[in-house]
């Protein structure tokens, strides 16, 4: 028992403590680094944002260079001299640059690649076509559509000194050529501060489709987040940047707080161990205080058998559960030892009584005796209709005070009710007829308690035949009904009254007392019938009623 109660304590108190102790610090634990991540997210949807409102501003430009009909003019190679090129340049052009460069100090360079070679070249704004240092994108350029620019970042350089462009097709005012391009050069800068800006005290790698990465992180960090093995305390996010194409993952290790956390987890779990420990062994001692004394008893139980009926030695001590139990098994030992020396009285008074059931018996089998003596006299005399009588009444005798069986045959019922009413015809003569018809031989099978049909058929006889003068008839009717068996006692005397119909009806279904159904006593036969069927084949049984005065009586029992 000691050992049980060790094994329920582990089971039901030390390991699932340690359980819930370990499922709730992880769940805490994930619920501050989710609302960490969440944030470190926010910032960087933020700063993505920002970057992208940048880049708008950035690509605006090129509004001011191709709806700018001076532009274009210059670009297209219509002015006739180098004078006028001078000049367009110089108060149209160059203003337009310095602008921009003045309003947004992260655009570098704006330089204009114009596809007419005789168009005068300034260096460094104005260049020829030919002079475009990345050949490698002009197939890319060609397909652009006039309303559509292309980002290039180039991350050749490991320094982080990224060189980002912006470059667009210029058309001429019908947008029926194109007559250059607009390149504008963004300060490395920018890019640099909006990576720094996302990792802050973390790691981050970028890399564009295609080519190889470039890293702000140590050497070890930089390993696993290319291999993809970051361990569990790192935290990763990666981050598309469409307009450039390029593939940011950031990895963080986590800050002092999850430190903290981590240090507060292994205490926390070497007190809750070293607390259960203790307790454990304080429920120990303490369980084995109750349960020795429990123990003993068990043992002393075991040895007890017929021959050995010693109570168990109290032991000094308060007066607890263990002592009531203790001293309840010494009093029913007791009890048992003088019950046992009363089994030989108890045997001799067993056979006395069956000696008086085998002399009780004799009585019933001299009744019959008597009554098959009377009729083998009457029928040797030619006596039939006393043979008969003296015959069914014997077979009705034998059927009432047999006592072997609480339920028989209905076909053995519908014996003994002819047997009753072959009695009462010979006592009513040319006054009473009766028929019984069983439409299915299985119905004659069909099993019920005894005395179901006797008391109907004695009512129709008392309260129907016998009160008037002209001959009555009672037809018993066996049939089938939707998987039950329906018992049909019809009789064509006085009937009842429609006072008398409703009080029976009402005590049949239990809505009034016997003495309301009836105030003279009557109804206490047909009540007991119904009760009977009731409990013996359950709901949906039971006896139904239908009279009317001078045409008789219906009584329907379904089984």
């Amino acid at each position: 028992m000691v050992k049980k109660m060790i094994a329920g304590y582990f089971c039901i108190i030390f390991i699932p403590v340690l359980v819930f102790g370990f499922w709730l610090y992880n769940t805490s634990y994930q619920s501050l680094a989710e609302q960490y991540m969440r944030g470190k997210q926010q910032v960087l949807e933020q700063s993505y944002g920002n970057l992208k409102v940048q880049l708008a501003q950035l690509e605006a430009a090129y509004g001011l260079f191709q709806y700018n009909g001076n532009v274009t003019e210059y670009l297209s190679g219509a002015h006739n001299s180098e004078a006028e090129y001078v000049y367009a340049f110089l108060k149209y052009i160059s203003p337009i640059s310095s602008h921009l460069s003045i309003g947004n100090p992260h655009l570098k360079e704006i330089v204009l690649y114009a596809n007419q070679p005789h168009v005068l070249v300034i260096e460094p704004d104005v260049t020829g076509i030919a002079e475009f240092p990345l050949p490698e994108l002009r197939e890319r350029i060609k397909r652009l559509p006039p309303d559509e620019g292309l980002w290039h970042l180039d991350m050749r350089d490991e320094s982080m000194a990224l060189d980002l462009r912006f470059i667009q097709k210029l058309y001429n005012k019908e947008f029926s050529k194109d007559i250059g391009l607009l390149e504008i050069r963004v300060d490395s800068s920018m890019l640099s501060s909006f990576i720094q800006g996302l990792s802050g005290s973390s790691d981050a790698v970028m890399q564009k489709t295609g080519e190889r990465s470039i890293a702000l992180a140590e050497a070890a960090t930089l390993a696993a987040m290319r291999e993809g093995a970051l361990s569990d305390d790192l935290w990763n996010q990666e981050l598309y940047v469409e307009e450039l194409d390029l593939n940011l993952v950031i990895a963080d290790s986590g800050s002092e707080l999850f430190t903290d956390i981590r240090k507060k987890k292994n205490t926390s779990v070497i007190v809750i161990a070293l607390l259960l420990l203790v307790l454990s062994y304080l429920y120990y001692m303490f369980a084995s205080s109750v349960t020795r004394r429990i123990s003993r008893l068990a043992r002393h139980m075991k040895r007890i058998d017929h021959t050995n009926l010693e109570p168990f030695p109290i032991q000094p001590g308060g007066r607890d559960e263990v002592y009531y139990l203790t001293t309840s098994f010494n009093l029913m030992m007791n009890r048992i030892d003088e019950l046992i020396n009363k089994v030989q009285r108890s045997e001799i008074m067993r056979k006395e009584a069956e000696y008086m059931m085998l002399q009780a018996q004799i009585k019933p089998h001299f009744l019959y005796n008597t009554l098959e003596t009377i009729r083998m006299l009457a029928e040797a005399d030619g006596n039939a209709s006393v043979s008969q009588l003296t015959n069914s009444f014997a077979r009705f005798i034998r059927y009432s005070l047999a006592r072997h069986e609480d339920e028989v045959a209905l076909a053995d019922e519908l014996e003994h009710v002819a047997d009753y009413l072959r009695i009462h015809r010979t006592r009513f003569g040319e006054r009473m007829t009766f028929d019984i018809e069983i439409e299915d031989k299985a119905i004659r099978k069909h099993r019920c308690p005894r005395f179901i049909l006797q008391p109907i058929v004695e009512n129709s006889i008392v309260h129907g035949i016998s009160k008037q003068r002209r001959r009555g008839h009672i037809a018993i009717r066996c049939v089938m009904e939707e998987g039950r068996v329906a018992v049909r006692i019809r009789d064509d005397g006085a009937g009842m009254s429609e006072e008398a119909l409703s009080r029976l009806r009402r005590r049949l279904n239990g809505e009034a007392g016997l003495t309301e159904a009836s105030p003279s006593g009557g109804g206490l036969g047909l009540w007991n019938v119904h009760e009977r069927i009731g409990m013996y084949y359950g709901e949906n049984s039971g006896i139904a009623l239908e009279s009317a005065p001078g045409e008789g009586t219906v009584v329907v029992l379904t089984l």
